[in-house]
């Protein structure tokens, strides 16, 4: 899955925090998350029990299956770097993969295209890992993710990630998808609302179906619930942000003065975006910064001012839709 612009750029993202450096692939750096670990020990515990494989051929499998992961978001990664995006980094979580990024391509086709690119490189790999085991007279069927051949396991592990994937739920791909086609009649800010409820809703009913089947898929319900509400918000206040200045928002000038060389906090630019310089302003003390035009002290930006400005979009938006 991809991930739309962290809003904390400031402390670079929780990911980011509680994560590691693992390695670069095309020149993207790919991150392991903490809780990554909870993974290799739930595969090492059920590795070495009685009907286990082994130790070695249980983590070797979750290297495997990880590597198939990566190769999932890298083709986000290409793809989005081809229409414009800004890629950070790649984190891998215990559920699966997660392209953030500092910037997404300005066009629905594009999106769409960096969407679709993940599901067709897993399709790809497990379709020709199915040809391979066809040639080689490895079987198919049964299904068997655990214990059965390496070529089969590639086959129907990568079929099962492309699958999951097209599901529409913002913010899996399917549900990128989902809001590219929208956005082209409809507009980002409502695309992204359509395709969150969708999100939910799918969600919902992926958590409601784990309890029946499987507890793995009750976590990744939840995950899809509060990813794509998280998601919402951080995209809603981009696009309420786009084109939106310092200077446009700054409140009460003040006389004119020079900005001291050593000043205790962050003076913000007048031509700045006001997206740029949200997580400062947000930790700054009170909520407000000194704004300044050619090292002259203009205004001063207040987060309140801010939330203001979001909540006026807001209610615009809602008075257009109904």
């Amino acid at each position: 899955m991809t991930r739309d612009p962290d809003p904390d750029r400031s402390s670079q993202g929780g990911s980011t925090r509680w994560s590691f450096p693992l390695g670069r692939v095309l020149g993207i750096p790919i991150r392991v998350h903490v809780s990554f670990f909870l993974l290799v020990a739930l595969f090492a515990f059920a590795s070495t029990g009685p009907e286990g494989q082994g130790l070695v051929s249980g983590l070797s499998w979750l290297v495997v299956l990880f590597a198939c992961v990566v190769v999932h978001e890298l083709a986000h990664c290409v793809v989005g770097q081809a229409r414009g995006a800004v890629v950070r980094d790649i984190v891998l979580l215990p559920i699966g993969g997660m392209s953030r990024l500092e910037r997404l391509p300005s066009r629905p086709e594009d999106e769409f295209a960096m969407a679709a690119a993940g599901p067709i490189a897993s399709l790809v790999l497990g379709v020709s890992a199915g040809v391979v085991a066809g040639a080689v007279g490895v079987a198919l069927l049964p299904i068997d993710l655990a214990t059965g051949s390496l070529l089969a396991r590639l086959c129907w592990v990568n079929l099962l990630l492309a699958a999951f994937n097209l599901l529409p739920a913002f913010p899996l791909d399917g549900g990128r998808m989902f809001r590219a086609v929208l956005a082209r009649h409809h507009g980002e800010a409502f695309a992204t609302s359509r395709a969150a409820t969708v999100g939910r809703i799918v969600a919902v009913v992926m958590i409601a179906a784990g309890f029946l089947v499987d507890v793995w898929l009750v976590i990744i319900g939840m995950f899809v619930y509060f990813a794509a509400t998280a998601e919402e918000r951080a995209t809603l206040q981009h696009l309420r942000l786009r084109g939106v200045h310092v200077r446009d928002l700054m409140h009460a000038p003040v006389d004119g003065a020079p900005v001291a060389a050593s000043a205790p906090t962050r003076v913000l630019d007048a031509d700045d975006e006001v997206e740029e310089d949200l997580p400062a302003l947000v930790g700054a003390p009170g909520g407000v910064l000194p704004v300044a035009d050619h090292a002259i002290i203009v205004g001063e930006l207040r987060a309140v001012d801010v939330a203001d400005w979001l909540r006026i979009c807001a209610e615009a938006e809602r008075g257009h839709a109904a």
